[in-house]
């Protein structure tokens, strides 16, 4: 069988990795297409996949969106017309949805965000698979085609996030001062429709509050664009302000930090699951992984300026937690739906 995988955002290149690779293990060719934006590109040769690049990201216009897809669609469409795929599978990318359906072949989209603009996956996904936290009756209330609907065990940072690689050389490569605390900085996704103005407020008045403690800590910066380096010009250019390089190994990198601040996310819940003291600034819809992560108090919310003083600027001990079990779990089941996808 055939597989075509597309990636249009970085943090789906840790989730689709272990996918791809399980896909070959099982003797399934696989082909990628990749959109640059971000870290994604730098990732999949980070990792070493094998990918096509077609098109980036139109920026956050929303007519300039919707204009960007449709050409990145049909420019998908021309790359992968002649290669004869039999199935079709993505995380959350609206690109790979019109060649699926003109070639009438199978789509299987997976996303864990109930609020995305999902109306391209509900209308043409043949399977849509989401996270067993988001209940049936929120299901309903959005409109979900539950016929399509296949819900999955865990969450999708459980693919990846408790893999025992851990690249040591993180701390020499960002010039880290480990006895001092190790946080970790992601801003809102500014882009994104989902973007509130609320969000990139408390990031610059958390800015501010990580400046005020500059003496007893190093920031690692993870700016989603270039843009974002020059929009925060004024912090990022503080002595104690790090910014990786190149792309990096997320949970590596996490492994290292004592507290992660960010705009939601994949990277959030890959430090809440990794036992790092997490804190979302994300102000839009809440989505019900981030309320089960809350719940367990493995994530906490900053919802206002007054919120920011409690924020624990504390080292903690570093342990590697290992759960294989429920990765091999979620791995195999998401495989096992492609496989079936092709009768």
């Amino acid at each position: 069988m055939r597989v075509w995988i597309d990636i249009d955002n970085a943090p789906h290149v840790l989730v689709l990795r272990p996918i791809i690779d399980e896909l070959k293990k099982r003797g399934h060719d696989v082909m990628v297409t990749a959109r640059d934006f971000g870290q994604t590109i730098g990732l999949l040769e980070h990792y070493g996949i094998d990918y096509v690049k077609v098109g980036i990201h139109p920026g956050p216009n929303k007519f300039k969106k919707i204009q960007g897809l449709l050409d990145r669609s049909l420019k998908l469409y021309n790359i992968m017309k002649d290669k004869k795929i039999d199935v079709a599978f993505a995380h959350a990318s609206r690109g790979i949805v019109i060649p699926s359906l003109l070639f009438k072949i199978p789509l299987i989209i997976m996303y864990d965000y109930e609020y995305v603009f999902d109306w391209l996956f509900k209308k043409f996904a043949t399977k849509i698979l989401i996270p067993h936290v988001i209940p049936e009756d929120k299901l309903r209330e959005l409109r979900y085609p539950l016929h399509k609907v296949v819900k999955y065990p865990g969450i999708k940072e459980e693919l990846y996030v408790y893999e025992s690689k851990i690249d040591p050389e993180i701390p020499k490569i960002l010039n880290l001062d480990q006895s001092k605390i190790i946080v970790t900085v992601r801003p809102p996704a500014d882009m994104a429709h989902y973007y509130n103005k609320k969000s990139g407020f408390l990031m610059e008045e958390i800015l501010k509050y990580l400046i005020k403690n500059k003496e007893k800590i190093n920031v690692i910066f993870i700016p989603r664009t270039v843009e974002q380096i020059k929009k925060f010009e004024w912090f990022v250019s503080q002595d104690f302000v790090r910014i990786p390089p190149r792309a990096l190994d997320g949970p590596s990198l996490l492994y290292f930090s004592d507290v992660m601040i960010g705009g939601g996310g994949t990277m959030n819940r890959e430090a809440a699951l990794l036992g790092v003291e997490t804190y979302s600034i994300f102000t839009g819809k809440k989505g019900s992984v981030d309320k089960f992560l809350e719940q367990q108090g493995k994530l906490h919310f900053i919802k206002d300026k007054d919120e920011i003083e409690k924020i624990t600027l504390e080292k903690r001990d570093k342990k590697l937690i290992k759960d294989n079990t429920k990765k091999e779990d979620l791995l195999h089941f998401i495989v096992n739906q492609i496989e079936s996808a092709n009768g």
